[in-house]
């Protein structure tokens, strides 16, 4: 069998990080290396004792580069066929590897291909995330999981894919070239399917960590998944060429993510989005329901903090919109 190379970015999440890499003992026949990129202050020496079962290979980034940055680092290193880029607080599971690569080797003109995950917590529950598809293996046209993620929000689990090395000899493989937001990730995904066919094996094959802390109902948690939703928008309308379809059902889902999660939006974003989302509020029926809801902020929940941090941000705006329109006056 060819085996791949498996590489794991880390930034100061060590009892994680060697979650995985005891979980990887299991694989260890699926495997020729482990490459770890350490974006922190990972203990060396803690890592010896994994050597008897695989090869380990450090690398320490001189200053933190981010997550992006580091996965970049990650393409240089790859000297495989095959790699996949796993995270360092997930588990691996044995006969993945396996099934990626025969799948790889059976289908040549597929050059990626993800699994579906299930999904533990910190107190070991664990849930299967439902791929959305009845095959057994899904291949995706070309363009077809744009398609899929514009409907239904669906993308393959980045952690979960099997990568061949010939994109990157191609260069068609880049993270922080891309695209420099949070969801740099699903935009190169996205971009690569522009180009190929890419498919996924509906078997929850990666253990993926998510953490309870947050719930369904937490402002934060809703309002920072909406906030990278809405960058990936603009990194899909920035750097993928997009036939006028397409284009109109990202349209069509960008304004329903800012009209229905707008507050949040305000709340939770950086400046220049805080003006995007406020312009449309000023503009539009959303001033209205606004006003609702920060009257219900205040009657009902006491919070005259936020109250306050939504008008500064409203009256900033307004304030540079008039001063913006006095230009072209």
């Amino acid at each position: 069998m060819m085996m791949p190379e498996i590489f794991i970015t880390t930034c100061n999440r060590e009892d994680g990080l060697h979650k995985m890499l005891q979980s990887l003992i299991s694989c260890k026949t699926e495997f020729s290396s482990v490459t770890i990129i350490d974006n922190g202050s990972c203990k060396i020496d803690r890592l010896q004792k994994y050597r008897n079962n695989f090869k380990i290979v450090y690398k320490k980034n001189e200053s933190n580069i981010g997550f992006f940055g580091s996965l970049d680092v990650a393409l240089r290193h790859v000297t495989k066929e095959f790699f996949v880029i796993y995270h360092d607080d997930d588990l691996a599971v044995p006969g993945a590897l396996t099934k990626q690569v025969t799948f790889l080797k059976n289908n040549p003109h597929v050059p990626l291909v993800g699994t579906c995950i299930s999904i533990f917590n910190e107190r070991g529950e664990a849930s299967v995330y439902p791929g959305g598809y009845h095959e057994s293996i899904k291949i995706f046209k070309r363009r077809e999981i744009m398609k899929a993620y514009l409907e239904t929000s669906f993308v393959l689990p980045f952690p979960t894919i099997m990568y061949r090395k010939e994109l990157i000899d191609r260069d068609e493989m880049s993270f922080l070239r891309i695209f420099s937001g949070k969801c740099t990730d699903a935009v190169m995904q996205l971009k690569l399917n522009s180009k190929y066919e890419i498919a996924i094996i509906n078997q929850p094959l990666y253990r993926y960590y998510k953490p309870t802390l947050q719930t369904e109902f937490d402002d934060l948690a809703i309002g920072k998944f909406h906030v990278n939703q809405y960058e990936l928008f603009v990194g899909m309308a920035i750097h993928i060429e997009l036939n006028r379809d397409e284009l109109r059902m990202l349209k069509k889902r960008a304004r329903m993510v800012t009209r229905d999660n707008f507050v949040r939006l305000i709340l939770l974003s950086d400046s220049n989005q805080q003006e995007i989302f406020s312009k449309t509020i000023l503009e539009r029926k959303e001033f209205r329901e606004l006003c609702i809801y920060l009257k219900w902020l205040y009657i009902f929940r006491n919070d005259l903090e936020r109250v306050i941090a939504v008008l500064r941000v409203l009256r900033n705006v307004k304030q540079k919109c008039r001063k913006l329109k006095s230009w072209f006056v």
